[in-house]
């Protein structure tokens, strides 16, 4: 009888981490028939929000819808356009507009992952993940204050070199997921996505940073004001 063993459940950490970028610095194009939807080419992908001068935008689900409403955006998937319409109906660097698009870089501790569709950049060490504290005050109002602590991120490969002057990763909502995952013939086999547990969301805060590593302060959702 051959005895198949059981494998081994053991746990990964994932790190998303909304970052925006300043668009409205980018060089902007019109349709011929547009006057007022203006695009660019988003490398990034879609973005999962966009932002002028702080307050959202609303997402259109189709170009002409972004063409007659302001203050609004669409994503053209087949040319990996952002079209935005601005709340004066003019083109978003003007001048007049501070335009963020937002959108989620993401890290783990293992290589390869991929999940839900995603690449997980491997510059995450188990050593680095923090502890969790959560704590009331002596006069108590409800609720608590999280803390996870300071995130480390690998910077061996330069990644961050260049990326720290034209993204914007301060002040930006961050979540820390753990996983299962299992090595099947020597393949590292994450758990679905959907069987991922957040265990901290917040906001970024101070980040020093290294030739070697990012050390990226954390704040609590509760407290910070953007």
């Amino acid at each position: 009888m051959i005895i198949t063993p059981k494998p081994v459940l053991q746990i990964a950490l994932i790190i998303e981490w909304e970052i925006g970028h300043r668009i409205d610095l980018d060089t902007w194009n019109v349709d011929g028939g547009d006057t007022k939807c203006w695009y660019i080419t988003h490398a990034e992908g879609k973005p999962s929000k966009v932002e002028e001068n702080g307050i959202a935008q609303t997402e259109e689900d189709e170009h002409a819808h972004c063409e007659q409403n302001a203050s609004t955006w669409w994503w053209d998937s087949s040319n990996n356009r952002l079209y935005d319409h601005t709340a004066g109906d003019d083109i978003p660097s003007v001048g007049t507009y501070i335009t963020l698009s937002h959108f989620w870089e993401r890290f783990g501790t293992h290589s390869p992952m991929i999940l839900d569709g995603h690449y997980y950049l491997p510059y995450l060490s188990l050593d680095s993940i923090p502890s969790i504290v959560t704590a009331t005050s002596g006069y108590h109002e409800g609720g608590t204050k999280q803390s996870f602590g300071t995130v480390t991120i690998g910077n061996a490969d330069g990644y961050f070199d260049v990326r720290l002057s034209e993204y914007i990763y301060e002040a930006k909502r961050m979540r820390a997921l753990v996983g299962e995952y299992t090595i099947v013939d020597g393949v590292f086999v994450p758990a679905a996505y959907a069987n991922w547990v957040c265990i901290w969301e917040g906001w970024s805060g101070d980040i020093t940073w290294s030739d070697e590593a990012l050390e990226v302060e954390t704040k609590d959702l509760r407290g910070i004001r953007i």
